[in-house]
């Protein structure tokens, strides 16, 4: 997500050039990258492509969304625009807000004064007036994490059309599907390949705030809907996204290149 230098494209090509042909085998997470390497892997080199993995049992949680007081949408990744755009999120969730006939509350993780993104923020809670509809809740312990994740009732993923999102898959999909929540997604990267819009997530453009509101007033107003998109969501991670289907998989991989 950084800016381009010389030296940083200077640097991937020495890497795809001198290192990429001297291995035998990769492991990648997407399509992307998989047809990257497909440009500078020798001949005799093998691929596999092992999506992203979470320990499904760990985050097989309870919903306790209906004992949350006023609901609230939780997001557990970073407090940055190019990379989780989170003044995109803020923006979308104060539309969605005022339009709603209810209230709802947006939940984060971290402090909004470590972000970079601090006066922005400030200024998006007082055009929204969401002084007492958002919270920061600061550094978060693994079970408190997972308590605030199982009271919520909708999560979001807004990846912007950066180099990075574009080859990665977050991590954090498997563990908010785990948990059978319902997740708004930007249409960025490997994680089209795997969901269905609609069907197992809601399908959102990138940096399209009034899409992103639409949609969240949309899966607030239709709880039918949305918890059937949960449980869909849930099952496409169980099927392909658990840890424990990938270990013969992987030792069968690390067998062919050793031979």
């Amino acid at each position: 997500t950084s800016e381009e230098t010389i030296k940083s494209v200077k640097l991937r090509k020495k890497t795809l050039l001198k290192q990429f042909p001297k291995c035998d085998g990769f492991i990648t997470i997407s399509d992307a990258l998989t047809n990257l390497v497909k440009k500078y892997q020798s001949s005799h080199a093998k691929v596999i492509k092992i999506p992203i993995l979470v320990d499904f049992e760990k985050y097989d949680l309870p919903d306790y969304s209906k004992n949350s007081e006023i609901p609230y949408i939780f997001h557990s990744g970073t407090l940055y625009e190019q990379k989780d755009g989170i003044l995109g999120m803020i923006e979308a969730f104060g539309i969605a807000s005022q339009k709603l006939s209810y209230s709802i509350r947006f939940i984060l993780t971290g402090k909004k004064e470590s972000s970079p993104h601090f006066l922005e923020i400030n200024s998006l809670i007082e055009k929204y007036q969401l002084e007492d509809k958002i919270i920061f809740t600061g550094y978060l312990s693994d079970d408190e994490l997972k308590e605030y994740l199982s009271k919520a009732s909708l999560v979001i993923i807004n990846k912007y059309k950066t180099q990075q999102n574009e080859y990665c898959f977050s991590t954090k999909l498997g563990e908010y599907l785990s948990a059978g929540k319902p997740v708004i997604i930007t249409k960025v990267g490997e994680a089209m390949n795997w969901l269905t819009d609609g069907e197992s997530a809601y399908f959102v453009e990138s940096e399209d705030v009034l899409l992103l509101a639409e949609k969240i007033i949309h899966a607030f107003t239709d709880t039918e809907e949305r918890c059937k998109i949960a449980d869909r969501g849930k099952i496409v991670c169980k099927n392909s996204f658990d840890y424990h289907g990938y270990g013969p998989k992987l030792l069968d991989f690390f067998y062919s290149i050793s031979h």
